[in-house]
């Protein structure tokens, strides 16, 4: 569950996903430093959700990565979620 929290967090507060904020931390060396800050976590699954342009809370999945039953859910493939949403 803190991991799911941790990635709507980061999506929510960086308005881009966190596969988006992991591809940024290879040309933007901040984004490597964001990660100490509390609550940020550079792990895919956390997707910010808007209306429009306007970032108003964020979805983290986040699940067992020892069993998978290839179950497509986000975009990803998860076993046993579990979601946290911030807002």
């Amino acid at each position: 569950m803190e991991n799911a929290r941790r990635k709507a967090y980061t999506a929510m507060t960086f308005k881009m996903t966190t596969a988006d904020f992991i591809k940024e931390m290879a040309t933007r060396p901040v984004r490597r430093e964001q990660t100490t800050l509390p609550n940020v976590i550079a792990i895919d699954g956390g997707v910010p959700i808007k209306v429009g342009n306007d970032v108003f809370g964020g979805v983290g999945l986040s699940g067992s990565p020892g069993y998978r039953r290839g179950v497509r859910h986000g975009g990803h493939e998860q076993s046993e979620r579990t979601a946290a949403v911030n807002r």
